[in-house]
């Protein structure tokens, strides 16, 4: 029996499926469309993997770590990570990686390739990842939804966030101060409580901020136009943020919900201070005595007691 000859090109096989397959190369058929979003693969095996992406499903798991993947090719790319070697290196700086898909990506950052390109857009990415994610953009689909509340997403990263403002666990630990946070960004928000060197200075008042995007938002307090308005009611208001807070007195529902009592209400400011009350704690501490408050305003009328 002789092998198959694709007419096109020198390709040659045994399998009739295999062939077929091939010839998806030269037509750019994309036969096998997700029926949940709208990507389309030249496989029915690539397919079958996309998938999983939307049911959570990963079958395939590492027997050296409790890592699982949804795809079996991930999972021999990550048999590399527990491997020390890193046979693939960049012949144009010091990188190298575990993986030649690595190495490939990184290649990348010195050409400029973007080959992944959005149909509907301008859109292109150096990483196919990063156009799926691109396309639910177009699609409005969100696939990785919070089992607590409403929250969903287009990105499993996002998610994982997320779920941590539902968690009473706080990883992010200050090392100057009994504070902890559940996100890193709030940690290092309050990193910056514990500097003095506060250079944007309001010329209006005493107050002064570590960047220029949180003095622009203070000067509009101090003025009368209020150009964020209520689509609701009347209201109007100087800043974003104050007229988002105002919107949440229009709906009834309070998706912040204390595990330890009946307390619930719309905002998460105000969970994470109720909290407080439960734990004890008083993260909020004056550098000039040995005051404590639960709440950063409170905190910030103490100190001009030592003014």
């Amino acid at each position: 029996m002789e092998k198959l000859n694709c007419n096109l090109c020198d390709y040659k096989t045994w399998k009739v499926s295999c062939l077929k397959n091939h010839m998806l190369q030269h037509t750019g058929e994309r036969p096998f469309e997700c029926h949940l979003c709208s990507l389309t693969y030249k496989r029915k095996d690539s397919l079958i993997a996309h998938l999983r992406t939307h049911s959570g499903e990963k079958p395939f798991k590492c027997h050296l770590c409790s890592s699982s993947f949804n795809q079996n090719s991930h999972l021999k790319s990550h048999w590399s990570t527990h491997a020390s070697e890193k046979p693939f290196r960049c012949r144009l700086c010091s990188f190298s990686s575990k993986r030649k898909s690595c190495l490939t990506i990184h290649l990348r950052r010195h050409t400029g390739e973007k080959p992944y390109k959005c149909h509907l857009c301008s859109f292109s990415s150096k990483i196919s990842a990063h156009l799926r994610t691109h396309l639910t953009t177009h699609s409005g689909e969100k696939s990785y939804k919070c089992d607590f509340c409403s929250y969903a997403s287009n990105r499993s990263s996002h998610l994982k966030t997320h779920l941590n403002r539902h968690s009473a666990e706080k990883p992010y630990k200050c090392h100057l101060c009994s504070f902890s946070a559940k996100l890193n960004v709030d940690l290092k928000k309050h990193l910056e409580s514990h500097s003095e060197d506060n250079k944007l200075k309001c010329d209006l008042c005493s107050d002064s901020f570590k960047q220029s995007s949180e003095l622009e938002t203070h000067l509009k307090t101090h003025s009368v136009e209020k150009p964020f308005k209520c689509h609701f009611c009347c209201d109007s208001f100087k800043i974003q943020c104050d007229l988002n807070t105002h919107l949440e007195t229009h709906t009834k529902a309070k998706p912040f919900k204390c595990e330890f009592c009946d307390y619930s209400c719309k905002r998460n400011g105000d969970f994470k201070t109720h909290m407080l009350t439960h734990t004890g704690e008083k993260p909020y501490k004056c550098h000039l005595c040995s005051y404590a408050s639960r709440r950063s305003s409170v905190l910030i009328t103490h100190l001009k007691t030592h003014k």
